[in-house]
């Protein structure tokens, strides 16, 4: 792995080029109630999905996630909407 870091701190040393500096403000990175609201069901679902997945020996955090994702693709009101980035 630290090969792969050295190799990339050389490339940008090798590139020295005229470098953008973004001044934009960032804003609605917390959630408000609504998005609260919409998602308190699927957080407990799947918490209570990976506590008992962790259960299991040899059942990982990613088995956990991927059937909670699953799960929580059947149970979606909007299933078009599912998977672009709605809450």
């Amino acid at each position: 792995m630290g090969m792969f870091g050295v190799s990339e701190i050389l490339l940008n040393m090798e590139d020295m080029g005229q470098r953008e500096i973004f001044t934009t403000k960032v804003k609605g990175i917390w959630p408000n109630r609504k998005d609260l609201r919409d998602s308190t069901m699927p957080i407990l679902r799947g918490s209570l999905l990976g506590f008992a997945l962790g259960l299991l020996p040899g059942a990982g955090n990613v088995t956990a996630s991927f059937i909670s994702y699953g799960m929580e693709r059947r149970l979606s009101r909007y299933p078009e909407k599912f998977g672009t980035g709605v809450i």
